[in-house]
């Protein structure tokens, strides 16, 4: 698991140093940096997977395939691939997510948020970047869920 990103001079950061955990959301106003740091871990991603760790990065590699199924709607066709790589990640590996509420309805974005924090909590490591407090809440019930769901096996009662 990755647990701190060091960025300098990077976009809008002279220096950066963000720890990161099982789910880390990127939250935050439009061109504060957030879909920067997405961008430094996929371009991380194509210098480990290209190999090139000299003077050569590359800027403009095919390291995400896009799909698009038709006569569907445009959530379900955003959704999908998030929860198919979601499903098909093995554990202790990295998930990186931008904008995944995405035409879909609030209450939609509340499950996205649920259905991610799910995930981390298997041991996949989810980086999240949204605008969405419907993501936020999503996430902050299903820790909600959990933190009680813990405390029941243990024999505490909830709220205790």
């Amino acid at each position: 698991m990755l647990t701190r990103i060091d960025l300098r001079d990077f976009k809008c950061f002279p220096l950066l140093k963000l720890p990161l955990r099982p789910l880390t959301l990127l939250s935050g106003a439009n061109a504060s940096g957030k879909s920067s740091v997405i961008q430094a871990l996929v371009l991380l991603h194509q210098a480990m997977r290209e190999h090139e760790w000299s003077s050569n990065i590359l800027l403009n590699g095919n390291t995400m395939e896009f799909l698009r199924a038709v006569h569907t709607g445009d959530g379900l066709v955003q959704v999908l691939p998030i929860v198919v790589a979601a499903l098909s990640a093995a554990e202790d590996s990295l998930l990186l997510i931008e904008n995944p509420e995405a035409n879909l309805h609030p209450a939609g974005q509340a499950h996205m948020g649920e259905f991610l924090a799910e995930v981390a909590a298997a041991g996949v490591q989810v980086i999240l970047e949204t605008h969405s407090d419907h993501v936020l809440n999503g996430i902050r019930r299903a820790v909600k869920q959990s933190i009680w769901f813990i405390r029941y096996l243990r024999g505490r009662r909830p709220g205790s």
